[in-house]
């Protein structure tokens, strides 16, 4: 899994927190 995934798995409502995708 690439960083923001795993971001987003772990944070799905801190959406700030994932990378420009």
């Amino acid at each position: 899994m690439r960083h923001y995934e795993i971001v987003f798995l772990v944070h799905p409502d801190q959406s700030e927190q994932v990378p420009a995708m």
